[in-house]
């Protein structure tokens, strides 16, 4: 519970601050893009600005609802690195293009999860080092054909 009050009260500054630094209003092209240059360098020297892009459009767009809950709490432990915020980019950037894509009335956080491990997958591939412990779980949670109840926990 304490984490997730401290991803409330992080996320109600950080998403102010970064509306502002950005253009008034994304299109849904240029958050497209932005998760593809996510995808294609998660810690390059783009990833920050696609970041904040994807961050602010899922949070301004009328057109989806992202939410995250306590499995995804613990990738922003220490929320100060680029992997961590590429990996909680991801995850809403999957949510956000499952209901864009699919129209689907469910699944969203799942796909969410998919594509945040996806992208651990590669960051881990360029740097066998970092680990996340959270995103550990998700990928062994995945791996048990867990990881929608996992992720769809309302706790």
């Amino acid at each position: 519970m304490r984490r997730f009050c401290m991803l409330c009260m992080v996320l109600f500054a950080i998403v102010p601050v970064l509306a502002e630094e950005a253009k008034e209003h994304f299109t849904e092209a240029e958050f497209r893009s932005a998760v593809r240059v996510l995808r294609a360098a998660p810690t390059g020297p783009k990833a920050r600005a696609a970041c904040q892009l994807i961050v602010v459009w899922v949070t301004e767009s009328p057109n989806v609802e992202v939410t995250l809950g306590k499995a995804i709490v613990g990738i922003i432990d220490n929320g100060k690195n680029q992997e961590e915020m590429s990996l909680v980019a991801a995850f809403s950037a999957g949510q956000a293009l499952a209901q864009l894509d699919n129209k689907k009335d469910s699944g969203f956080a799942e796909a969410g999860g998919r594509e945040a491990i996806a992208l651990y997958n590669q960051i881990r591939k360029s740097n066998p080092d970092y680990t996340n412990p959270a995103m550990e779980s998700l990928v062994e949670a995945e791996k048990q054909g867990r990881l929608k109840e996992v992720l769809e926990t309302k706790d």
